[in-house]
């Protein structure tokens, strides 16, 4: 069987939020089958005011022991990629940010600040599949 982007690649709704005051918000654990690597599109389709940065988390169980990633472990630019602004959202810009973790979830945290009636914020998690042995068939 040929594999092709659309079927390759596991993606999952990771963050569908109003925010309308300063607040940190928990996106949904999302599970890894101990991916290669993953990424989150940030966007902010409704925005108002405030700035929006995201950081990426790790946990062996979904649910308990959330942990910040490590700095070595981010792909993008961390205060470039990962943060939402007026700037950013006015230019309709779609942002990303990726990492490598080795536990079995990941979830996306927005803090956001400067807000008074604030936006929505949209994320989706795309994540690449575990190495295939060489044996691997492929038609």
């Amino acid at each position: 069987m040929i594999k092709d982007l659309k079927n390759l690649l596991m993606q999952a709704l990771a963050m569908f939020v109003a925010v309308a005051s300063n607040v940190v918000t928990n996106g949904a654990a999302i599970y890894t089958a101990r991916s290669i690597s993953g990424m989150f599109t940030l966007s902010a389709p409704v925005y108002t005011d405030g700035t929006y940065v995201f950081k990426i988390q790790e946990s062996e169980d979904g649910s308990t022991n959330w942990t910040d990633l490590a700095d070595d472990k981010y792909i993008g630019v961390r205060g470039v990629d990962d943060t939402i602004t007026a700037v950013s959202a006015a230019g309709g810009e779609l942002k990303s940010l990726g990492c490598f973790s080795n536990k079995a979830y990941i979830r996306l945290v927005c803090t956001s600040t400067d807000v008074t009636t604030g936006a929505t914020i949209v994320s989706h998690a795309v994540l690449t599949p575990q190495l295939q042995p060489s044996n691997y068939a492929t038609a």
